[in-house]
């Protein structure tokens, strides 16, 4: 909630902050295009008054040529009649010829050339004065008041003024007395120098704002594409500055819930953790190491609490921790290469098993549980092992001697069995037959458990040394030392796909011993003996069988197929101990394997076991 509120106060801030870049935009860009009308108006005023400016320089120099020349005589016409205003001897003349010509002065020159710009150009020029000669030169009333500043010492007056309905730049300047001019104005009081009035020039603007205004529409049209643009602008990066803000604040909340995870992590973990800053000595390497921060297994394991130790150095804590701080540690630190091991720490008391790296620059990390019990423990069993171990030796030699002992008076009650037959057989009846050989057969069986029994006890005893088995080759091999202990028989075995498994070789070789032996043994009775094997993947385990085509058995004795005491209690139900295999079982047992049989009497049996298709 707290981050969603913050959220929303940026995002109003942001706002706020992007109305007023708008308002800001909006007014550079309002600002610039005031100035650049100003700029463009002024340059239109400015061009009209160089305009003006011409038109007087060019109207004073045509008045100049003509007073130099004292006036130029043309014909008399209805455009151009004799001056009345101009009292001067021999105004008028006719020719040799007879042509009329009459006197044209300056200023009727100056006249007649401004009323044609005013139909050329639009500009008009006006000759004024404050005391005129010619009724039409009496000056209006922004030509008085220019005419009347001339006499303040003015040398030139111009602005924008209408004249009717018409906006004109108008320029005056004074107009001086000069001596070809007393010709004409002597009468009038003025001498060579005097201001006897002005000439005025209007430019017409029109024209000039005709031109002016496509200039204007496209300094518009730029400045509201730049104003649009200038928006656009700030609302694409108001939106990625919301995103922004929006992407912060989810990075920020998955911060935020990761370091709530990492506390959680970090306080409930079971084992210890500690967090070091590096301390090094004046040549950089490693020699302390302040705590930084532990979590609760850390208090827990070691029964030191967070206040006594956050801040504090290694070794000021535990001064006598043994070399690991420097020598195992301080390589640590020192190449950033972590490093798992045991460690007693004297200090303590205490087994931890310990994991140490550097998790950031200058900074040292220990990871560790306490397996004082553990390692106590372990001290116990491996003591209470070397015991076992011990009695175990003892066992197999008593074992040994067992069965030497055993083997003894059976080889000498089956000597003597023997002997008796030999000398006295021929007189025994059936039942006395029966019995001896009963008595013999119990002998040698008896012999056969024994073996059975030292081959399942060094089967129980011996260690896994698993590794990958091309099964066939070890079937082939059990399968050759058979058939040299039984040459006489007819026995026939197939070998169907066996798929490759991993286990002890010794000990499924034994497996294999045993199952073939003992199909070898079922069908002594059969010509040819048919044993076969095989086997197939189903699941993640290899099933293996053995058939033959022996005696078989009754499913209903099944359950006392592996067991040694019930083959003992009842041998006529069975041939055989038993042993095998009950060792069968064993070693499949001990390789994550099962066993089991299946079959049916004078029809034959098959024997499965399974193994893990990886070990």
């Amino acid at each position: 909630m707290m981050n969603g509120e913050r959220t929303g106060k940026l995002s109003d801030r942001l706002k706020r902050y992007s109305w007023l870049l708008i308002l800001l935009w909006t007014g550079c860009v309002v600002v610039s295009l005031l100035w650049n009308l100003f700029e463009q108006r002024e340059k239109i005023i400015k061009i009209a008054r160089n305009t003006a400016q011409i038109t007087f320089e060019n109207d004073v120099m045509y008045r100049k040529w003509a007073a130099k020349q004292g006036g130029v005589y043309v014909p008399a016409s209805e455009h151009t009649p004799p001056n009345p205003y101009l009292k001067v001897p021999n105004r008028d003349v006719t020719t040799s010829s007879g042509r009329s010509l009459t006197l044209v002065n300056p200023a009727y020159m100056a006249r007649q050339v401004n009323e044609m710009a005013v139909d050329i150009h639009g500009s008009r020029g006006h000759i004024t004065s404050l005391n005129p000669i010619r009724p039409e030169n009496i000056p209006d009333q922004w030509e008085a008041a220019a005419l009347k500043s001339f006499e303040k010492g003015i040398k030139e007056v111009s602005s924008v003024a209408k004249i009717g309905d018409e906006e004109y730049i108008r320029l005056m300047r004074p107009f001086i007395a000069e001596k070809a001019c007393l010709k004409c104005h002597a009468s009038q009081g003025y001498k060579e120098g005097d201001i006897r009035g002005g000439i005025s020039v209007s430019v017409q603007l029109e024209p000039l704002r005709a031109i002016e205004r496509p200039l204007i529409t496209r300094m518009w049209l730029g400045h509201l594409f730049f104003w649009i643009i200038g928006i656009a602008g700030i609302v694409i990066a108001k939106t990625g500055w919301e995103k922004q803000i929006l992407a912060r604040e989810r990075a920020e909340e998955v911060l935020r819930k990761s370091e709530e995870r990492y506390r959680s992590l970090f306080n409930s973990m079971t084992e210890g953790f500690a967090l070091h800053e590096i301390i090094c000595n004046d040549k950089g390497v490693p020699c302390d190491y302040r705590f930084l921060d532990i979590n609760p297994a850390f208090e827990e394991l070691t029964g030191l609490k967070r206040e006594e130790v956050v801040g504090r150095t290694v070794c000021d804590i535990l001064p006598n921790n043994d070399p690991y701080w420097v020598d195992i540690y301080g390589k640590v630190a020192l190449t950033g290469e972590p490093v798992h091991f045991e460690n007693y720490s004297s200090a303590l008391n205490r087994h931890y098993e310990v994991f140490a790296y550097c998790p950031a620059p200058r900074q040292f990390a220990v990871i560790f549980t306490d397996f004082t019990e553990r390692k106590r423990a372990e001290d116990a069993l491996k003591e209470r092992t070397t015991e076992l171990e011990a009695a175990n030796k003892e066992l197999e030699s008593f074992s040994y001697s067992v069965s030497h002992d055993l083997r003894a008076p059976l080889r000498a009650i089956d000597g003597y069995a023997r002997m008796i037959l030999k000398k006295e057989g021929d007189k025994f009846d059936e039942e006395t037959m029966r019995k001896f050989n009963v008595i013999r057969s119990n002998a040698q069986m008896m012999g056969q458990l024994i073996d059975d029994i030292l081959t399942l006890s060094r089967v129980v005893k011996k260690h896994l040394s698993t590794s990958q088995l091309e099964m066939d080759a070890v079937i082939r091999e059990v399968w050759k030392e058979l058939e040299t202990i039984n040459p006489e028989r007819n026995m026939k075995l197939t070998v169907q796909d066996v798929p490759v498994s991993y286990g002890d070789r010794t000990l499924i070789k034994q497996v294999y011993a045993n199952l073939l032996s003992n199909a070898v043994k079922f069908t002594k009775y059969r010509d040819p003996a048919l044993i076969e094997t095989g086997g197939y993947a189903e699941g993640n385990e290899n099933v293996y069988y053995v058939r033959d085509n022996g005696v078989g058995f009754e499913m209903e004795y099944y359950d006392k197929l592996f067991g040694i005491f019930q083959r003992l209690h009842k041998p006529d139900e069975f041939e055989g101990t038993g042993v095998g295999l009950a060792t069968v079982e064993r070693i499949v047992q001990r390789h994550g394997g099962r066993v089991w049989a299946e079959g049916k009497v004078n029809e034959g049996a098959t024997f499965y076991f399974t193994l893990p298709q990886k070990t």
